[in-house]
């Protein structure tokens, strides 16, 4: 085994939750079938309109179908790029904990990629909130000492075992504080 292999066998990547995935997806899903509902009423009222003896002059009832049919069109269209966003974004933001260093890799089309240090990070919280507890998914948070920021891996799966494995590759555990902590009203 050569010296890249070695070094690859103890990098992990690690993705959002997938149950974040699914709900972002079923949220997406849900406005879609909103909106839609509202667009589908549209004739409706329209008739409703014209049988009361409003006067429309400048459309007909079937030039009301026929934008409803183009209405249709552009809000698949967009439920589509919405949900393509969706899972490129989770495609293409990722995190890499390797024992040297976290990498975090955001971005779809122009793609960032950040370098933390192990022995620059001083401090480890996980958060997580009702729904977080409950799917098991929360946000890891470190201090970056030399770039003098917190760093946010959001909606991880298990964050409390990935918090315990970069704690365990840290080299100065002593530094090192790992504590949860919850996010809503009481903090």
């Amino acid at each position: 085994m050569n010296e890249l292999e070695a070094h690859n066998l103890h990098e992990h990547t690690i993705r959002s939750s997938i149950t974040v995935l699914l709900f972002r997806g079923a949220v997406a899903w849900l406005l879609f079938a909103v909106l839609s509902y509202g667009v589908d009423e549209l004739p409706i009222v329209l008739q409703m309109l014209v049988d009361r003896g409003t006067e429309f002059s400048f459309f007909t009832v079937e030039d009301a179908i026929q934008g409803l049919a183009l209405m249709h069109f552009v809000l698949n269209i967009l439920y589509g790029g919405l949900l393509l966003y969706v899972v490129l974004s989770w495609i293409f933001e990722y995190y890499i904990i390797r024992p040297d260093a976290i990498v975090v890799r955001q971005g779809i089309l122009f793609s960032h990629e950040h370098l933390y240090q192990m022995e620059d990070i001083k401090s480890i919280e996980v958060h997580e909130s009702f729904w977080g507890k409950l799917f098991m998914f929360g946000t890891i948070e470190f201090f970056a000492h030399r770039a003098q920021q917190k760093v946010f891996l959001r909606s991880i799966e298990n964050p409390h075992s990935v918090a315990a494995h970069i704690h365990e590759m840290h080299p100065a555990p002593e530094t090192v504080e790992l504590t949860s902590a919850r996010i809503g009203k009481g903090k």
